[in-house]
């Protein structure tokens, strides 16, 4: 995959350092501007309940909360009191949770699956996941050309 297209799977501005598909979601992390810190990111398909609702009223629970919302990407950041990273002061690391970019890859992923929860919230999800699966695709493949 071009680098132009790595880029182009994150929200507006910003370059994806990383980014994939979970449960049908997109899902990219960037970095920061400050400290090396890196946020994650998740696309909301137009037609999913959380489409055009602002961030701070959706319901999902991440690190630090919500903190950017913007079209169809919602997203969090690690730079909250209790957040360190190697770039950060070191008085700001005694009892702080240490990020790391596959941490923060692992937060994003779980907020992808609290996307996809809200359309397919059984055990048995295939058929939302397959539909999920194609509207992913189709965002990506969108933002991609």
């Amino acid at each position: 995959m071009s680098e132009d297209t790595i880029a182009n799977l994150a929200p507006p501005g910003m370059t994806a350092l990383d980014h994939g598909v979970e449960r049908g979601v997109a899902w990219a992390t960037v970095e920061a501007p400050m400290y090396g810190a890196v946020n994650g990111y998740v696309h909301i398909p137009s037609d999913h309940p959380w489409s055009d609702v602002y961030y701070d009223r959706i319901p999902a629970d991440v690190s630090g909360g919500l903190t950017y919302g913007n079209g169809d990407w919602i997203g969090f950041d690690t730079l909250h009191f209790g957040d360190f990273w190697p770039g950060c002061p070191d008085d700001w690391r005694e009892g702080s949770t240490t990020w790391t970019p596959e941490l923060v890859v692992e937060e994003t992923k779980r907020l992808a699956r609290q996307v996809a929860l809200v359309v397919a919230p059984s055990e048995d999800y295939q058929l939302g996941f397959n539909e999920a699966m194609r509207r992913a695709r189709a965002a990506v493949e969108a933002v991609a050309s």
